[in-house]
């Protein structure tokens, strides 16, 4: 997917002296998952989840990883053992996950700050995800998936928000069905079939426009674009994305210092050994990260909002007539609806 359509976005600046003076100072950029009938909040530091990275691809460099990543409230979706190792004060904020059909480990739920049920299925060694969706309104009559939710609620203590992932093309029905079973916030993620940023901006806006129908305008929406340059996230916020995957926007700078160390040599030549620790790579993610933060406040600023979590499409334009059409974005010149 390429983010050429969304250069034809821009911000519409604040023009009225309360808006400047409601945007001043540093905007918050954080975001808070709650679970139905619970007061606890989990808040992300950065409305940002890491969803695929995993100790395979950091070796030595996880434990710090994590760190960095709890250090500017940042979710990490992946398995409790994958931070078994790892210090409860580099531990960031956990996002378990079940797949579709798959069996659930106490552990895995009980430990999640954040869970998500995946309607994609497993193989057989359950390892990898399968290409094939197992719609809500097809698995399941409503009960069942109703009396799933409420028994991961059960499981998880109460206060574990719950969400369903789905593709951004899922329709009407699947996200009524995942409503009405009492999740507090959805995951979308792409297909072969969604690749083009137009897909990802009509299926956003899409769910967006159901949730406000069924009186569930504040709900979550995770959003995992499968190629999302850094620039880019403060659009995707706008656009009605709560959280977002910054898989894609980390990956080559992992990758840039791996390209940095120094051949392999002797016994650990060609033998697939795993990266060795680099620290070159975590401080550039650092970097990375309050580069994304400071970014985001920017776009707060300018659109003279409080809160980045407060951003939403009457704060854009575009002259682009699709994109008008696809996400209800006013013409380039308008003032703020």
């Amino acid at each position: 997917m390429h983010d050429d359509l969304l250069s034809y976005i821009i911000p519409a600046p604040a023009k009225l002296a309360g808006e400047r003076a409601a945007s001043s100072g540093d905007p918050e950029t954080t975001f808070s998952l709650v679970a139905t009938g619970s007061k606890r909040h989990v808040r992300f530091g950065l409305p940002l989840v890491v969803r695929e990275l995993s100790p395979t691809d950091l070796g030595g460099d996880w434990e710090e990883f994590c760190g960095v990543l709890r250090r500017h409230g940042v979710g990490l979706r992946c398995a409790a053992n994958d931070l078994i190792d790892v210090p409860a004060a580099a531990t960031p904020i956990r996002v378990g996950t079940r797949h579709s059909g798959s069996g659930l480990e106490a552990l895995e739920l009980e430990t999640a700050d954040v869970f998500e049920l995946s309607c994609r299925g497993c193989q057989a060694d359950e390892s990898s995800k399968s290409s094939v969706w197992q719609w809500p309104c097809s698995r399941a009559e409503p009960a069942e998936l109703h009396g799933l939710i409420s028994a991961l609620r059960v499981g998880s203590g109460g206060d574990t928000p719950l969400g369903i992932e789905l593709p951004v093309t899922a329709n009407a029905e699947d996200i009524e069905e995942c409503l009405a079973a009492g999740v507090d916030f959805l995951t979308l993620v792409g297909t072969d079939q969604a690749a083009d940023t137009s897909n990802w901006i009509a299926g956003l806006a899409g769910v967006r426009r159901l949730c406000q129908r069924l009186d569930r305008t504040d709900l979550p929406l995770l959003l995992d674009v499968r190629e999302v340059e850094p620039r880019n996230l403060p659009i995707w916020l706008s656009l009605g994305a709560s959280l977002i995957g910054i898989d894609s926007c980390l990956r080559p700078v992992i990758e840039a210092a791996r390209d940095h160390q120094p051949a392999a040599s002797g016994m650990l030549s060609g033998i697939g050994a795993p990266p060795t620790k680099t620290a070159s790579s975590i401080a550039a993610i650092d970097q990375l990260l309050q580069l994304i933060r400071e970014s985001l406040q920017r776009q707060a600023q300018l659109c003279g909002v409080a809160a980045v979590r407060d951003l939403n499409p009457s704060r854009l334009r575009t002259s682009d007539r699709e994109l008008r059409e696809l996400a209800d974005i006013a013409w380039l010149g308008d003032t703020h609806r």
